[in-house]
């Protein structure tokens, strides 16, 4: 939103809460082939799994790979302007069962919450956590990951 003197706005607080807590994204669908999970594992420095089981890691893969919704489209939708930036903030996976290479999982997200923050050195920050169902074919869920996104806010 731009002022009348051209200088871009914050966007509502208010206005984005009512718009994306609750928000459903696309279902995706995603699967880990034998060659990602072992250059995966390569680069997690991880030991061999057990057998086809992936590392603990992936959820947040599978998840951001599957989740239906780009991260452009997410900045789209929380309003990032072009000299917002944005960060991973933080990170929780509750994994039920180990994933597997080469099956087909379906992920379902949702918007959980959007709060606005000021920091002394960051300033204005917009934190958006989102979760995501890790499901395979069974309909179980797998694991969940939940995510926040930090948009700093630059004024």
């Amino acid at each position: 939103m731009l002022a009348d003197e051209g200088v871009l706005l914050l966007p509502d607080l208010h206005e984005l809460r009512e718009r994306l807590v609750g928000l459903r994204f696309p279902d995706g669908v995603t699967a880990v082939r034998e060659h990602e999970a072992w250059l995966g594992h390569e680069a997690m420095l991880a030991p061999d799994v057990d057998g086809d089981h992936l590392h603990p890691l992936w959820p947040l893969i599978v998840g951001m790979r599957g989740m239906g919704t780009s991260v452009s489209e997410l900045c789209e939708l929380v309003g990032k302007r072009p000299d917002d930036a944005i960060m991973f903030g933080e990170l929780e996976i509750n994994q039920i069962t180990p994933l597997v290479v080469a099956m087909v999982y379906t992920v379902r997200g949702e918007i959980r919450d959007v709060v606005r923050r000021t920091g002394r050195r960051a300033g204005v920050f917009d934190v958006v956590t989102f979760e995501l169902e890790l499901c395979p074919p069974s309909g179980a869920v797998a694991a969940t990951v939940t995510n926040s996104f930090v948009f700093v806010r630059r004024t």
